[in-house]
């Protein structure tokens, strides 16, 4: 399988922590991708928070995935907003980590439609060698205002 959902990985203590450290981003709109908000970190970024750094990092070790992350990736959505189904670019290796935090939402990925709460994490192949990952899609969030960290690997050139 291209991925896996740890349930209730996170519990509401966590998922509040995590929360605090990202509600008073400024977050910019992303019409490319759906209709959501994001804030990208990368290696170029100099005002990433590192609580929150040190709190991801705890969770990747956790998880036991042993990757070398450079980019973390924070989106909110509200209510009707979504992301359009596509494959991640070929220059993003390994796996992917998505945290889901502060509403309920559904997953479309590899052809399975997935209810995901918050605290789950989703763990998803990326380009391994010429294997791209699945494809995927968040639906329209229904209530609430959801929040996802994600973690990624993504190379500055496309692998041949």
């Amino acid at each position: 399988m291209k991925y896996t959902i740890n349930r209730n990985k996170l519990n509401g203590k966590q998922v509040g922590y995590l929360l605090s450290r990202i509600q008073g981003l400024e977050f910019e709109p992303t019409p490319y991708m759906g209709t959501y908000s994001e804030v990208i970190y990368d290696e170029s970024s100099p005002n990433i928070d590192p609580k929150l750094l040190k709190a991801v990092s705890a969770i990747v070790d956790m998880l036991g995935v042993e990757q070398d992350f450079n980019t973390v990736i924070v989106r909110r959505f509200e209510v009707g907003q979504y992301v359009i189904p596509h494959i991640d670019s070929r220059n993003t290796v390994g796996k992917s980590i998505r945290i889901i935090m502060n509403a309920d939402t559904r997953f479309q990925i590899d052809g399975n439609l997935e209810d995901v709460r918050s605290g789950d994490i989703i763990i998803q192949e990326c380009t391994n060698g010429y294997s791209m990952g699945p494809k995927y899609s968040i639906e329209p969030l229904q209530d609430g205002i959801l929040y996802t960290i994600t973690l990624s690997t993504i190379l500055k050139e496309n692998p041949v």
